[in-house]
């Protein structure tokens, strides 16, 4: 897996249970959703997928989420994140999504929710604005939790936010 924030990819599979299992030999469970899907979190260690029952067969249907980038915020600006969600569902359901940030920085809306269509996709586009006056550059991260209400489904997804550099050029006149 590469290095940075962890992935959240979205399996077929005939297995009746699923578990990831870290280098330590750690084991957590991994619900399997109505329709025989299974979402894997890969991050930056390696871990492996257990699959019980059936044939055990999985196949990577593509990221569960999908929310663009790399990104760049000037501070003060807004910014314009495009992404979406794909539906690990065999029906249509709600999906709930909270948006945390760091001090001073704010995402609209921060919280909402969006109508997942039966096995299809959903576009999101929320506006970042990063502090005008933070003092600081470098990467920040923010932080997407989703959760599917009444469904075992539940994660957060990282996006990190480069902060560029605001050069006031009325200083210098």
């Amino acid at each position: 897996p590469a290095a940075g924030p962890a992935r959240h990819y979205l399996l077929a599979t005939d297995a009746k249970s699923a578990a990831t299992l870290d280098i330590m030999g750690n084991r957590n469970d991994t619900p399997v959703l109505p329709g025989g899907r299974v979402v894997l979190v890969n991050g930056p260690a390696p871990a492996y997928l257990v699959l019980k029952g059936g044939q055990t067969r999985g196949k990577v249907l593509g990221p569960l989420a999908d929310l663009g980038g790399p990104y760049v915020a000037v501070p003060g600006r807004p910014l314009a994140l495009r992404g979406s969600f794909v539906s690990p569902f065999s029906e249509a359901a709600r999906l709930k999504l909270t948006w945390s940030t760091p001090a001073g920085w704010s995402v609209t809306p921060a919280e909402f929710a969006v109508d997942l269509p039966k096995g299809g996709r959903v576009a999101i586009e929320p506006k970042l604005v990063a502090p005008r006056e933070s003092g600081r550059t470098g990467r920040e991260n923010l932080s997407l939790r989703y959760e599917a209400p009444g469904t075992s489904l539940t994660g957060t997804v990282v996006l990190p936010v480069d902060l560029a550099v605001l050069i006031d050029d009325r200083a210098a006149q």
